[in-house]
Protein backbone atom coordinates (compact mmCIF):
# COMPACT_ATOMS: atom_id res chain seq x y z
CA UNK A 1 0.00 0.00 0.00
CA UNK A 2 1.87 3.13 -1.48
CA UNK A 3 2.17 6.36 0.78
CA UNK A 4 4.14 8.45 -1.26
CA UNK A 5 2.90 11.81 -2.16
CA UNK A 6 4.40 12.27 -5.35
CA UNK A 7 0.98 12.15 -6.67
CA UNK A 8 -1.07 15.19 -5.86
CA UNK A 9 -3.95 13.39 -6.26
CA UNK A 10 -3.08 9.99 -4.74
CA UNK A 11 -6.08 9.20 -2.44
CA UNK A 12 -6.20 9.00 1.28
CA UNK A 13 -6.14 5.98 2.70
CA UNK A 14 -7.76 6.16 5.86
CA UNK A 15 -8.79 3.11 8.40
CA UNK A 16 -12.40 2.07 8.61
CA UNK A 17 -13.13 2.14 12.27
CA UNK A 18 -11.25 5.84 12.25
CA UNK A 19 -13.64 7.06 9.32
CA UNK A 20 -16.55 5.74 11.56
CA UNK A 21 -15.59 7.97 14.21
CA UNK A 22 -15.75 10.75 12.30
CA UNK A 23 -19.05 10.22 10.92
CA UNK A 24 -20.10 9.29 14.40
CA UNK A 25 -19.23 12.90 15.56
CA UNK A 26 -20.35 14.90 13.01
CA UNK A 27 -23.63 12.91 12.58
CA UNK A 28 -24.29 13.02 16.19
CA UNK A 29 -23.63 17.01 16.81
CA UNK A 30 -25.64 17.74 14.03
CA UNK A 31 -28.72 16.12 15.22
CA UNK A 32 -28.03 17.00 18.61
CA UNK A 33 -28.37 20.81 17.95
CA UNK A 34 -27.25 21.60 14.11
CA UNK A 35 -24.45 22.42 14.78
CA UNK A 36 -20.70 22.27 13.68
CA UNK A 37 -18.12 19.83 14.61
CA UNK A 38 -15.03 18.10 13.42
CA UNK A 39 -11.46 17.25 14.69
CA UNK A 40 -8.04 16.04 14.29
CA UNK A 41 -6.37 13.51 11.12
CA UNK A 42 -4.04 11.37 12.95
CA UNK A 43 -1.83 8.93 10.94
CA UNK A 44 2.21 8.80 9.94
CA UNK A 45 4.03 11.83 9.12
CA UNK A 46 4.36 11.95 5.02
CA UNK A 47 1.33 10.00 3.82
CA UNK A 48 -2.29 10.20 3.28
CA UNK A 49 -2.86 7.69 5.72
CA UNK A 50 -4.86 8.24 8.54
CA UNK A 51 -5.11 5.74 11.31
CA UNK A 52 -7.81 7.94 14.01
CA UNK A 53 -9.70 10.57 13.96
CA UNK A 54 -9.80 12.74 17.04
CA UNK A 55 -13.21 14.46 18.19
CA UNK A 56 -12.90 18.03 19.33
CA UNK A 57 -13.40 17.10 22.53
CA UNK A 58 -16.34 17.89 25.72
CA UNK A 59 -14.99 21.21 26.30
CA UNK A 60 -14.61 22.69 22.37
CA UNK A 61 -17.25 25.05 21.15
CA UNK A 62 -19.44 24.39 19.05
CA UNK A 63 -22.06 26.53 16.43
CA UNK A 64 -23.81 26.66 13.41
CA UNK A 65 -21.48 27.60 11.12
CA UNK A 66 -17.83 27.29 13.33
CA UNK A 67 -16.42 25.11 15.86
CA UNK A 68 -13.20 25.68 18.04
CA UNK A 69 -11.15 23.18 19.47
CA UNK A 70 -10.63 22.09 23.46
CA UNK A 71 -6.67 21.97 22.75
CA UNK A 72 -5.91 20.50 26.21
CA UNK A 73 -8.47 17.50 25.35
CA UNK A 74 -6.95 16.99 22.03
CA UNK A 75 -3.21 17.31 23.39
CA UNK A 76 -3.55 14.08 25.23
CA UNK A 77 -5.34 12.23 22.55
CA UNK A 78 -2.83 13.17 20.22
CA UNK A 79 0.10 11.95 22.61
CA UNK A 80 -2.10 8.48 23.33
CA UNK A 81 -1.86 8.01 19.07
CA UNK A 82 1.73 8.67 18.88
CA UNK A 83 2.61 6.01 21.58
CA UNK A 84 0.61 3.93 19.97
CA UNK A 85 1.20 4.11 16.46
CA UNK A 86 3.51 7.15 16.01
CA UNK A 87 1.11 8.71 14.38
CA UNK A 88 1.05 12.84 13.94
CA UNK A 89 -1.64 15.25 12.49
CA UNK A 90 -2.27 15.20 9.24
CA UNK A 91 -5.30 17.70 9.08
CA UNK A 92 -8.52 18.31 10.32
CA UNK A 93 -12.16 17.45 9.14
CA UNK A 94 -15.30 18.91 10.24
CA UNK A 95 -18.40 19.63 8.64
CA UNK A 96 -20.59 22.69 6.93
CA UNK A 97 -24.07 23.05 6.25
CA UNK A 98 -25.22 21.51 2.55
CA UNK A 99 -24.35 24.96 0.51
CA UNK A 100 -20.93 24.54 1.09
CA UNK A 101 -19.61 21.43 0.13
CA UNK A 102 -15.87 23.01 -0.25
CA UNK A 103 -13.46 24.72 2.17
CA UNK A 104 -14.51 28.20 2.75
CA UNK A 105 -11.73 30.57 2.86
CA UNK A 106 -11.10 30.54 6.42
CA UNK A 107 -10.74 27.02 6.36
CA UNK A 108 -8.06 27.71 3.36
CA UNK A 109 -6.36 30.59 5.88
CA UNK A 110 -6.55 28.12 8.73
CA UNK A 111 -4.62 25.25 6.73
CA UNK A 112 -1.90 27.88 5.28
CA UNK A 113 -1.38 29.02 8.70
CA UNK A 114 -0.60 24.92 9.79
CA UNK A 115 1.72 24.24 7.26
CA UNK A 116 3.64 27.81 8.73
CA UNK A 117 4.20 26.77 12.15
CA UNK A 118 6.82 24.76 12.87
CA UNK A 119 4.90 22.52 15.70
CA UNK A 120 3.06 21.32 13.05
CA UNK A 121 4.74 20.98 9.69
CA UNK A 122 4.25 17.42 9.34
CA UNK A 123 4.67 17.75 5.37
CA UNK A 124 3.71 19.89 2.62
CA UNK A 125 -0.18 19.52 2.65
CA UNK A 126 -2.57 19.16 4.96
CA UNK A 127 -5.99 17.37 5.15
CA UNK A 128 -9.21 18.99 5.06
CA UNK A 129 -11.98 16.70 4.50
CA UNK A 130 -15.79 18.40 4.51
CA UNK A 131 -18.29 16.66 5.94
CA UNK A 132 -22.29 17.64 5.65
CA UNK A 133 -25.74 15.63 6.92
CA UNK A 134 -27.99 15.73 4.16
CA UNK A 135 -31.59 13.85 5.03
CA UNK A 136 -29.43 12.25 7.96
CA UNK A 137 -26.82 10.63 6.00
CA UNK A 138 -23.18 11.86 6.23
CA UNK A 139 -21.41 12.42 3.26
CA UNK A 140 -17.63 13.42 2.56
CA UNK A 141 -15.43 15.03 0.30
CA UNK A 142 -12.05 15.00 0.49
CA UNK A 143 -9.41 17.98 -0.14
CA UNK A 144 -5.81 18.33 0.67
CA UNK A 145 -4.20 21.87 0.75
CA UNK A 146 -1.04 21.86 -0.84
CA UNK A 147 2.08 24.05 0.20
CA UNK A 148 1.51 25.96 -3.04
CA UNK A 149 -1.44 27.62 -1.81
CA UNK A 150 -4.20 25.80 -3.20
CA UNK A 151 -6.74 22.59 -2.81
CA UNK A 152 -7.42 20.05 -4.66
CA UNK A 153 -10.21 17.38 -4.12
CA UNK A 154 -8.95 13.70 -3.88
CA UNK A 155 -10.51 10.43 -3.05
CA UNK A 156 -10.60 8.00 -0.22
CA UNK A 157 -10.69 4.57 0.71
CA UNK A 158 -11.16 3.29 3.90
CA UNK A 159 -9.17 0.12 5.04
CA UNK A 160 -10.11 -2.21 8.01
CA UNK A 161 -8.38 -1.92 10.83
CA UNK A 162 -4.95 -0.54 10.51
CA UNK A 163 -2.95 -2.01 13.61
CA UNK A 164 -4.58 -5.41 13.49
CA UNK A 165 -3.90 -5.54 9.48
CA UNK A 166 -0.70 -4.83 10.24
CA UNK A 167 -0.55 -7.38 13.13
CA UNK A 168 -1.98 -9.96 10.76
CA UNK A 169 0.65 -8.94 7.71
CA UNK A 170 3.61 -9.45 10.49
CA UNK A 171 2.62 -13.03 11.40
CA UNK A 172 2.00 -14.05 8.14
CA UNK A 173 5.39 -12.84 6.97
CA UNK A 174 6.77 -15.07 9.88
CA UNK A 175 5.50 -17.91 8.57
CA UNK A 176 7.22 -17.63 5.06
CA UNK A 177 4.75 -15.77 3.22
CA UNK A 178 5.10 -12.94 0.90
CA UNK A 179 2.46 -10.54 1.49
CA UNK A 180 1.12 -7.91 -1.04
CA UNK A 181 -1.77 -5.76 0.36
CA UNK A 182 -4.77 -5.40 -2.64
CA UNK A 183 -7.87 -2.36 -2.14
CA UNK A 184 -11.11 -3.27 -2.64
CA UNK A 185 -13.48 -1.17 -5.25
CA UNK A 186 -15.49 -1.37 -1.79
CA UNK A 187 -13.99 -0.46 1.78
CA UNK A 188 -12.17 -3.65 2.56
CA UNK A 189 -8.82 -5.08 1.54
CA UNK A 190 -7.23 -8.06 0.16
CA UNK A 191 -3.82 -9.68 1.30
CA UNK A 192 -2.46 -11.83 -1.42
CA UNK A 193 0.15 -14.21 0.07
CA UNK A 194 2.17 -16.41 -1.70
CA UNK A 195 4.75 -19.32 -0.21
CA UNK A 196 6.67 -21.73 -2.59
CA UNK A 197 3.51 -23.18 -4.36
CA UNK A 198 0.90 -21.94 -1.96
CA UNK A 199 -1.05 -18.60 -3.07
CA UNK A 200 -4.15 -17.17 -1.12
CA UNK A 201 -6.58 -13.81 -1.30
CA UNK A 202 -7.12 -13.44 2.59
CA UNK A 203 -10.18 -10.69 2.54
CA UNK A 204 -11.00 -8.20 5.12
CA UNK A 205 -13.43 -6.32 6.12
CA UNK A 206 -13.98 -2.86 7.14
CA UNK A 207 -14.46 -3.71 11.00
CA UNK A 208 -11.79 -6.19 11.15
CA UNK A 209 -10.47 -7.69 13.58
CA UNK A 210 -14.34 -7.62 14.57
CA UNK A 211 -14.88 -10.02 12.04
CA UNK A 212 -13.21 -13.10 10.51
CA UNK A 213 -11.44 -13.42 7.45
CA UNK A 214 -12.26 -15.21 4.53
CA UNK A 215 -9.53 -17.06 2.97
CA UNK A 216 -9.36 -18.01 -1.04
CA UNK A 217 -6.73 -20.55 -2.94
CA UNK A 218 -5.77 -19.23 -5.57
CA UNK A 219 -4.12 -20.39 -8.83
CA UNK A 220 -2.61 -17.21 -10.75
CA UNK A 221 -5.07 -14.51 -9.46
CA UNK A 222 -8.43 -16.41 -9.81
CA UNK A 223 -9.74 -17.65 -6.48
CA UNK A 224 -10.62 -21.43 -6.12
CA UNK A 225 -12.39 -22.02 -3.28
CA UNK A 226 -12.78 -20.81 0.35
CA UNK A 227 -10.29 -22.66 3.23
CA UNK A 228 -9.58 -22.26 6.59
CA UNK A 229 -6.43 -19.53 7.49
CA UNK A 230 -3.40 -20.73 6.52
CA UNK A 231 -1.37 -19.75 10.08
CA UNK A 232 -1.86 -21.99 12.73
CA UNK A 233 -2.06 -19.12 15.30
CA UNK A 234 -4.64 -16.40 15.82
CA UNK A 235 -2.55 -13.54 14.78
CA UNK A 236 -1.02 -11.20 17.17
CA UNK A 237 -3.37 -8.30 16.97
CA UNK A 238 -4.34 -5.59 19.45
CA UNK A 239 -7.75 -4.96 20.29
CA UNK A 240 -9.62 -2.04 18.44
CA UNK A 241 -9.53 0.53 20.62
CA UNK A 242 -13.20 2.12 21.39
CA UNK A 243 -14.93 4.39 18.61
CA UNK A 244 -15.29 7.71 19.99
CA UNK A 245 -19.04 8.76 20.09
CA UNK A 246 -20.56 12.16 21.32
CA UNK A 247 -23.51 11.43 23.30
CA UNK A 248 -26.95 11.57 22.03
CA UNK A 249 -29.84 13.90 23.23
CA UNK A 250 -32.40 13.39 25.83
CA UNK A 251 -35.50 14.12 24.41
CA UNK A 252 -37.74 15.49 26.91
CA UNK A 253 -40.31 13.50 28.30
CA UNK A 254 -43.82 15.41 27.10
CA UNK A 255 -45.88 14.28 29.68
CA UNK A 256 -49.15 16.55 31.17
CA UNK A 257 -46.50 17.89 33.63
CA UNK A 258 -44.47 19.06 30.73
CA UNK A 259 -47.51 20.82 29.14
CA UNK A 260 -48.96 22.35 31.81
CA UNK A 261 -45.37 24.46 32.56
CA UNK A 262 -44.98 24.96 28.88
CA UNK A 263 -48.35 26.84 29.09
CA UNK A 264 -48.05 28.39 32.73
CA UNK A 265 -47.36 31.78 31.61
CA UNK A 266 -50.04 32.29 29.11
CA UNK A 267 -52.94 30.13 30.56
CA UNK A 268 -54.60 33.59 31.46
CA UNK A 269 -55.18 34.52 28.26
CA UNK A 270 -55.37 31.21 26.27
CA UNK A 271 -56.80 28.04 26.88
CA UNK A 272 -54.36 25.50 26.61
CA UNK A 273 -56.60 22.46 26.63
CA UNK A 274 -58.44 24.28 23.72
CA UNK A 275 -55.39 25.01 21.93
CA UNK A 276 -54.08 21.70 22.26
CA UNK A 277 -56.49 20.39 19.94
CA UNK A 278 -56.61 22.93 17.42
CA UNK A 279 -54.36 22.34 14.16
CA UNK A 280 -53.31 25.11 11.88
CA UNK A 281 -52.18 25.03 8.21
CA UNK A 282 -49.25 27.65 7.41
CA UNK A 283 -49.05 27.94 4.00
CA UNK A 284 -45.32 29.54 3.07
CA UNK A 285 -42.54 28.82 5.29
CA UNK A 286 -41.06 32.66 4.53
CA UNK A 287 -40.06 35.33 7.08
CA UNK A 288 -43.67 35.72 7.85
CA UNK A 289 -44.92 31.68 7.84
CA UNK A 290 -42.17 30.91 9.30
CA UNK A 291 -42.18 33.32 12.40
CA UNK A 292 -46.33 32.36 12.32
CA UNK A 293 -45.52 28.91 13.17
CA UNK A 294 -43.14 29.58 15.33
CA UNK A 295 -45.35 31.84 17.63
CA UNK A 296 -48.40 29.21 17.46
CA UNK A 297 -46.23 26.39 18.87
CA UNK A 298 -44.73 28.66 22.01
CA UNK A 299 -48.35 29.62 22.16
CA UNK A 300 -49.32 26.08 22.82
CA UNK A 301 -50.77 25.13 19.38
CA UNK A 302 -51.32 21.31 19.01
CA UNK A 303 -50.43 20.62 15.57
CA UNK A 304 -49.35 22.45 12.50
CA UNK A 305 -49.29 21.69 8.81
CA UNK A 306 -46.55 23.33 7.02
CA UNK A 307 -46.76 23.83 2.90
CA UNK A 308 -43.55 25.63 0.84
CA UNK A 309 -42.05 24.24 -2.29
CA UNK A 310 -38.97 26.15 -1.54
CA UNK A 311 -35.54 25.21 0.08
CA UNK A 312 -33.51 27.75 2.72
CA UNK A 313 -31.25 30.38 1.08
CA UNK A 314 -28.86 32.71 2.30
CA UNK A 315 -30.70 35.51 1.81
CA UNK A 316 -33.53 34.13 4.34
CA UNK A 317 -31.28 34.13 7.37
CA UNK A 318 -31.69 37.62 7.90
CA UNK A 319 -35.16 37.71 8.42
CA UNK A 320 -36.72 34.41 9.06
CA UNK A 321 -36.34 31.32 11.78
CA UNK A 322 -33.85 29.74 10.22
CA UNK A 323 -30.51 29.35 10.59
CA UNK A 324 -26.79 28.39 8.99
CA UNK A 325 -26.90 24.59 9.59
CA UNK A 326 -30.37 25.26 7.45
CA UNK A 327 -29.37 26.52 4.15
CA UNK A 328 -29.87 23.91 0.96
CA UNK A 329 -32.72 22.29 3.15
CA UNK A 330 -36.21 22.25 2.35
CA UNK A 331 -38.05 24.82 4.38
CA UNK A 332 -40.56 22.76 5.75
CA UNK A 333 -38.38 20.44 7.01
CA UNK A 334 -35.96 22.96 8.65
CA UNK A 335 -38.76 24.44 10.11
CA UNK A 336 -40.19 21.04 11.41
CA UNK A 337 -37.06 20.36 13.24
CA UNK A 338 -36.84 23.87 14.96
CA UNK A 339 -40.50 23.70 16.38
CA UNK A 340 -39.90 19.71 17.20
CA UNK A 341 -36.42 21.31 19.31
CA UNK A 342 -38.93 24.42 20.85
CA UNK A 343 -41.89 21.66 21.56
CA UNK A 344 -41.77 17.48 20.76
CA UNK A 345 -44.78 16.94 21.67
CA UNK A 346 -46.79 19.36 18.82
CA UNK A 347 -47.78 17.26 15.47
CA UNK A 348 -46.43 18.43 13.03
CA UNK A 349 -46.75 17.58 9.45
CA UNK A 350 -44.40 18.96 6.09
CA UNK A 351 -45.26 19.14 2.65
CA UNK A 352 -43.02 20.30 0.48
CA UNK A 353 -45.21 21.40 -2.45
CA UNK A 354 -46.50 25.01 -4.15
CA UNK A 355 -50.73 25.48 -3.24
CA UNK A 356 -50.84 25.88 -7.01
CA UNK A 357 -50.34 22.14 -7.34
CA UNK A 358 -52.78 21.19 -5.45
CA UNK A 359 -56.41 20.74 -6.84
CA UNK A 360 -59.62 21.96 -5.35
CA UNK A 361 -60.57 18.39 -3.91
CA UNK A 362 -57.00 18.44 -2.39
CA UNK A 363 -57.33 21.96 -0.47
CA UNK A 364 -60.90 20.90 0.54
CA UNK A 365 -59.43 18.19 2.14
CA UNK A 366 -56.94 20.11 3.99
CA UNK A 367 -58.86 22.44 5.47
CA UNK A 368 -61.04 20.71 7.28
CA UNK A 369 -58.71 18.98 8.77
CA UNK A 370 -57.62 22.37 10.64
CA UNK A 371 -59.08 25.04 12.62
CA UNK A 372 -57.15 27.63 10.85
CA UNK A 373 -55.54 28.61 7.55
CA UNK A 374 -52.25 31.16 7.19
CA UNK A 375 -51.59 32.34 3.91
CA UNK A 376 -48.57 33.32 4.02
CA UNK A 377 -47.19 33.39 -0.05
CA UNK A 378 -46.33 36.09 -2.22
CA UNK A 379 -48.12 34.45 -5.40
CA UNK A 380 -50.92 36.45 -6.14
CA UNK A 381 -52.79 33.39 -7.82
CA UNK A 382 -52.11 30.82 -5.05
CA UNK A 383 -53.59 34.00 -2.80
CA UNK A 384 -57.00 33.85 -4.96
CA UNK A 385 -56.55 30.30 -5.22
CA UNK A 386 -56.43 29.59 -1.26
CA UNK A 387 -59.61 32.46 -0.82
CA UNK A 388 -61.74 30.47 -3.64
CA UNK A 389 -61.23 27.02 -1.54
CA UNK A 390 -61.14 27.95 2.12
CA UNK A 391 -63.38 30.63 2.30
CA UNK A 392 -66.75 29.09 2.83
CA UNK A 393 -65.12 26.48 5.40
CA UNK A 394 -62.24 27.84 7.58
CA UNK A 395 -60.98 31.43 9.03
CA UNK A 396 -57.83 32.40 6.68
CA UNK A 397 -55.35 35.04 7.53
CA UNK A 398 -53.59 36.96 4.89
CA UNK A 399 -50.54 38.53 6.39
CA UNK A 400 -48.71 40.75 4.33
CA UNK A 401 -45.87 43.77 4.76
CA UNK A 402 -45.47 46.50 2.89
CA UNK A 403 -42.58 48.30 0.50
CA UNK A 404 -39.38 48.93 2.96
CA UNK A 405 -41.38 47.63 5.51
CA UNK A 406 -43.46 50.52 6.22
CA UNK A 407 -46.32 48.68 7.78
CA UNK A 408 -48.29 45.89 6.67
CA UNK A 409 -51.84 44.36 6.68
CA UNK A 410 -53.34 41.25 8.43
CA UNK A 411 -56.56 40.63 6.13
CA UNK A 412 -58.49 37.66 7.46
CA UNK A 413 -61.87 36.01 6.08
CA UNK A 414 -64.49 33.75 8.13
CA UNK A 415 -67.11 31.64 6.17
CA UNK A 416 -69.48 34.20 7.74
CA UNK A 417 -67.99 37.46 6.26
CA UNK A 418 -66.93 38.87 3.04
CA UNK A 419 -64.19 37.10 1.46
CA UNK A 420 -61.19 38.37 0.13
CA UNK A 421 -62.26 39.07 -3.30
CA UNK A 422 -64.62 41.91 -1.80
CA UNK A 423 -61.96 43.10 0.15
CA UNK A 424 -59.37 43.75 -2.42
CA UNK A 425 -62.31 45.46 -4.63
CA UNK A 426 -62.80 47.72 -1.86
CA UNK A 427 -59.45 48.81 -0.69
CA UNK A 428 -58.34 48.73 -4.32
CA UNK A 429 -60.31 50.93 -5.90
CA UNK A 430 -61.68 52.77 -2.95
CA UNK A 431 -59.79 55.80 -1.09
CA UNK A 432 -57.70 53.73 1.13
CA UNK A 433 -55.59 51.91 -1.44
CA UNK A 434 -52.63 50.19 0.74
CA UNK A 435 -49.03 51.30 -0.54
CA UNK A 436 -48.09 48.62 -1.94
CA UNK A 437 -45.85 47.99 -5.43
CA UNK A 438 -46.62 44.82 -5.92
CA UNK A 439 -43.88 44.42 -8.65
CA UNK A 440 -43.90 40.82 -10.14
CA UNK A 441 -40.94 38.80 -10.41
CA UNK A 442 -40.97 38.00 -13.86
CA UNK A 443 -37.87 35.64 -13.57
CA UNK A 444 -39.87 33.08 -11.06
CA UNK A 445 -41.63 30.46 -12.57
CA UNK A 446 -45.05 30.80 -10.56
CA UNK A 447 -45.07 34.79 -11.27
CA UNK A 448 -44.62 36.22 -7.68
CA UNK A 449 -43.98 39.48 -6.49
CA UNK A 450 -41.14 40.90 -6.44
CA UNK A 451 -39.39 40.62 -2.37
CA UNK A 452 -39.50 43.67 -0.56
CA UNK A 453 -37.02 45.22 1.34
CA UNK A 454 -37.89 45.12 5.51
CA UNK A 455 -35.83 43.97 8.62
CA UNK A 456 -36.47 41.57 10.81
CA UNK A 457 -37.90 43.50 13.38
CA UNK A 458 -40.56 45.41 10.97
CA UNK A 459 -41.52 42.11 9.94
CA UNK A 460 -42.05 40.98 13.39
CA UNK A 461 -44.12 43.60 14.20
CA UNK A 462 -46.91 42.33 11.30
CA UNK A 463 -46.05 38.95 12.65
CA UNK A 464 -46.89 39.56 16.10
CA UNK A 465 -50.37 41.16 15.28
CA UNK A 466 -51.19 38.16 12.58
CA UNK A 467 -50.71 35.78 15.13
CA UNK A 468 -52.69 37.29 17.97
CA UNK A 469 -55.73 37.34 14.90
CA UNK A 470 -55.33 33.90 14.28
CA UNK A 471 -55.11 33.27 17.94
CA UNK A 472 -58.21 34.75 18.79
CA UNK A 473 -59.86 33.09 15.84
CA UNK A 474 -58.78 29.93 16.90
CA UNK A 475 -60.30 30.54 20.07
CA UNK A 476 -63.45 31.84 19.12
CA UNK A 477 -63.79 28.14 18.11
CA UNK A 478 -62.14 25.84 20.39
CA UNK A 479 -62.21 28.18 23.84
CA UNK A 480 -64.88 30.95 23.33
CA UNK A 481 -65.12 31.67 27.06
CA UNK A 482 -61.13 32.53 27.11
CA UNK A 483 -58.89 36.13 26.66
CA UNK A 484 -57.98 35.25 23.82
CA UNK A 485 -61.30 35.05 22.19
CA UNK A 486 -62.59 38.38 23.08
CA UNK A 487 -59.66 40.01 21.14
CA UNK A 488 -60.58 40.54 17.90
CA UNK A 489 -64.17 42.40 16.60
CA UNK A 490 -66.31 40.10 14.92
CA UNK A 491 -67.73 42.47 12.17
CA UNK A 492 -64.00 43.22 11.77
CA UNK A 493 -61.92 42.04 8.53
CA UNK A 494 -59.00 43.72 8.81
CA UNK A 495 -56.13 45.44 10.79
CA UNK A 496 -53.22 47.79 9.47
CA UNK A 497 -50.28 48.51 11.29
CA UNK A 498 -47.36 50.85 11.06
CA UNK A 499 -43.68 50.72 11.29
CA UNK A 500 -43.45 54.34 10.53
CA UNK A 501 -45.93 57.58 9.66
CA UNK A 502 -47.89 58.58 6.45
CA UNK A 503 -50.68 56.86 4.81
CA UNK A 504 -53.55 56.55 6.89
CA UNK A 505 -50.75 56.45 10.50
CA UNK A 506 -50.33 59.63 12.08
CA UNK A 507 -47.50 57.59 14.05
CA UNK A 508 -45.56 54.87 14.20
CA UNK A 509 -46.55 51.09 15.66
CA UNK A 510 -50.24 52.58 15.07
CA UNK A 511 -53.17 49.94 14.55
CA UNK A 512 -56.36 50.77 12.26
CA UNK A 513 -59.07 48.30 12.16
CA UNK A 514 -61.13 48.10 8.33
CA UNK A 515 -64.72 46.46 8.30
CA UNK A 516 -65.73 45.22 4.61
CA UNK A 517 -68.61 45.25 3.13
CA UNK A 518 -69.97 42.05 1.16
CA UNK A 519 -69.84 42.52 -3.01
CA UNK A 520 -73.11 41.52 -4.58
CA UNK A 521 -71.70 40.61 -7.52
CA UNK A 522 -68.72 38.46 -5.53
CA UNK A 523 -69.55 34.34 -5.63
CA UNK A 524 -69.29 34.44 -1.46
CA UNK A 525 -72.37 36.30 -1.67
CA UNK A 526 -74.39 33.54 -3.52
CA UNK A 527 -74.39 35.07 -6.63
CA UNK A 528 -73.03 32.35 -9.69
CA UNK A 529 -72.36 35.16 -12.18
CA UNK A 530 -71.46 38.93 -13.11
CA UNK A 531 -74.74 40.53 -13.11
CA UNK A 532 -75.83 42.15 -16.85
CA UNK A 533 -77.28 44.95 -18.28
CA UNK A 534 -80.70 43.49 -18.09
Amino acid sequence: MSDTLDDPLAPVLIDALALEAFETEVRDRHERAGTESGGLLVGPRGTRIVLDFIPSGAGAHRGHAVYRTDPEYLQRALDACFARHGGDVLGYGHSHPPAWPEPSPTDLREAARMLDDPDYAPTDEVLMPIAQVIEGVVSIRWFIYLAAGVAVEVGAIAVPHWEATAGLTRELEADGFIVEQRRLPDPGLVLVASRRRERFAIVLEPDFPRSTPRVFRLEGDDPVCEIDPPWTDPPDTPSPPPVPTAPRPVTPIVNERFRAEFTSRSAALVDPDGLRRARALVIGCGSVGSAMATQFVRAGLGGLTLVDPDVVSVANLARSEYEHADVGHAKVDALRARLHRIHPGVELYARRESLLDLDDDALRDLAVLHELIVVAVDVPDAIRAANAAFHRIRPVVYPGVYEMGRGGEVLFTRPELPCLECFLRETRFGAMAAPTVNRIDYGSADGRLVAEPALVAQIGHVVSVATLVGLSLLSKACAPSSEMARLVDPGFSAVFVSNQAGWIFDHPFQGVWARVERNPACTCAGADEEPTDD
